[in-house]
């Protein structure tokens, strides 16, 4: 389970699980070589329910080792900063798995130029989880914060409700800006006045963030394209994730085909899932989605699913996923996007992030 994931990692559990870190998956490792912005959000079924949040700055070696300081909102408890020790592989067609020790092993794909990976959960028993990779870089400054953006996010409270979020976000040169989003409150969907929304870089793309009062840390894609932060950073405060994807001009469905990595995390009946997966994008609107879920801890098979899409001429996404309608929206180029919702009442929240492979 991924509670207490610090703790865990603390204690050096970086062995290889069955699916990680393994032979097969050495071809490729140089790609991830460097330093990254770690980040990983979970949901496990619990009395209440909880929610965990890590982040962490890691160095992957080029061969197999990924070592760091990490920190963590354990449903509201805030702990770290502690030692991490991990395995990582990529396959020579970019598969990706990471191995925090026996029983906790992800599994997902990294983007062309490494500068990006996502991964799922995948091990049984394992608590549904997401984790992504964004590769440290240089000369970042808050003006590369400025500009459109569509907003997702997720939120479980320490009480044990979760609630996600779509909209779209404003900031200025200096970091300033708004947010205006909707919510699905555990099946009942409403829209709300904007959100205060700021952050602050570092030279290196890290950022610390915080909307609606909520202090987050995060980084920022080399492509200056993506965003993704997590936390409360302050202790007794819900576990966040939020992804700013930044709008574009000129899109179309074209835009938006290829094969994508998505991982994702929802509520699902009482408890939860996560997924990891491929989604074939046509190109002309419609997606096929094949994935591996993970539903509380037992791992299935999913998919082929076919859904339809619409994008708008900035980037804007609607994903009919079957009479359940995502939000969202994707980068230039369709490198990246993010989808939450669903959009329509007596649905399960969750949220989507997904990467170009």
């Amino acid at each position: 389970m991924l509670v207490l994931w610090i703790v865990g990692l603390a204690l050096g559990l970086g062995g290889c699980g069955s699916s990680s870190g393994s032979a097969d998956t050495s071809a490729n490792a140089s790609l991830l070589a460097g330093t990254h912005f770690l980040w990983v959000f979970s949901a496990t079924d619990d009395v209440p329910d909880r929610g965990n949040a890590a982040w962490a700055v890691v160095t992957l070696d080029g061969v197999s080792a990924m070592t760091g300081t990490a920190g963590e909102n354990a449903g509201g408890s805030v702990i770290g900063p502690l030692p991490l020790a991990a395995t990582y592989g990529v396959a020579a067609d970019r598969s990706t798995t990471f191995s925090f020790g026996a029983g906790s092993n992800y599994s997902g794909w990294s983007n062309v130029d490494g500068s990006a990976a996502l991964a799922g959960a995948t091990a049984a028993s394992s608590t549904p989880a997401a984790i992504g990779l964004l590769k440290l870089t240089s000369g970042v400054v808050d003006a590369d914060l400025a500009g459109n953006w569509f907003l997702g996010a997720v939120v479980l409270t320490v009480t044990g409700s979760i609630s996600t979020y779509w909209g779209s976000a404003t900031l200025d040169a200096v970091g300033a800006g708004t947010a205006t989003i909707s919510a699905n409150f555990e099946g009942v969907v409403a829209g709300g006045p904007p959100v205060a929304l700021s952050a602050a870089t570092a030279s290196n793309g890290q950022l610390t963030m915080t909307m609606g009062g909520t202090p987050l840390e995060g980084a920022m894609h080399v492509g200056r394209n993506l965003i993704v932060a997590v936390g409360s950073t302050t202790d007794t405060e819900d576990p966040t994730w939020v992804v700013l994807v930044r709008k574009t001009s000129g899109a179309s469905n074209a835009t938006f085909g290829g094969t994508y990595q998505i991982v994702g995390l929802e509520r699902d009946g009482g408890g939860f899932g996560s997924l990891t997966g491929a989604v074939v994008a046509n190109g002309a609107g419609s997606l096929t989605a094949t994935f591996t879920k993970n539903t509380d801890g037992v791992i299935s098979a999913s998919g082929p699913d076919v859904v339809s899409y619409a994008a708008a001429a900035d980037g804007g996404l609607i994903v009919d996923a079957v009479g359940e309608p995502l939000e969202g929206g994707f980068s230039a180029g369709g490198a990246f996007a993010v989808l939450a919702g669903p959009t329509t009442a007596m649905t399960n929240p969750r949220i989507y992030v997904l990467l170009r492979r």
